[in-house]
């Protein structure tokens, strides 16, 4: 696992575990931006377990409800093919976290999917990847900044949103049975950064 963080990036992960021998692998890539724009996280995670498995999403920054500009900007782009994925890739399995916190974190245009582990979905899963992180890195080059009385709110909720989802992921019960509760709590805390020393970007 390898946490980093800079003048924008409040906290990237870059994590992965598993036994590949025995075809369980996990893979993460998760960049929180600093307060000084609201641009939606970057959400990417892989699994093997032993079929494949992906998480693909912008993770909000504000309520899609009740700012409709911010749907408007960042999420009504995707939605045609988000669609014509479901409808085209009749082997990808929508999946279904027994934790309903986790299923309200992902946004309508989030990808969590079980798979075959083929060369086509393989495929598709790399395009959409690529995809969707040369669309986010466009967002961050063009976003307006955060007036900077706003910051500090923005910021504090950004917190909460990580650690509420990075400490209630039912999947954490895989860490224990790797390593035990004592470590595997070391590194939840590692992936909301509950142990950083490193300031945080304003």
């Amino acid at each position: 696992m390898a946490g980093y963080t800079g003048p924008e990036i409040d906290w990237m992960i870059h994590s992965w575990v598993g036994d590949p021998e025995r075809g369980f692998v996990n893979l993460h890539l998760t960049v929180w931006l600093g307060p000084h724009v609201r641009v939606p996280h970057l959400g990417i995670a892989l699994l093997c377990w032993p079929g494949g498995w992906f998480y693909l999403d912008s993770v909000p920054r504000a309520s899609l409800v009740a700012d409709g500009d911010y749907y408007d900007r960042y999420y009504a782009p995707a939605e045609e093919e988000w669609l014509a994925v479901r409808e085209e890739y009749k082997d990808l399995t929508w999946f279904t976290s027994r934790a309903g916190f986790i299923r309200g974190s992902l946004s309508p245009t989030a990808y969590c999917y079980s798979m075959p582990r083929d060369e086509r979905h393989i495929g598709l899963v790399r395009r959409l990847m690529h995809e969707q992180v040369d669309r986010w890195l466009t967002w961050v080059q063009e976003a307006e900044p955060v007036p900077a009385a706003e910051r500090g709110a923005l910021a504090a909720a950004d917190l909460e949103i990580r650690r509420n989802i990075v400490e209630r992921d039912p999947a954490n019960v895989m860490g224990v049975r790797y390593f035990g509760e004592q470590v595997t709590d070391r590194l939840v805390r590692a992936l909301w950064g509950g142990d950083r020393n490193l300031p945080r970007p304003s």
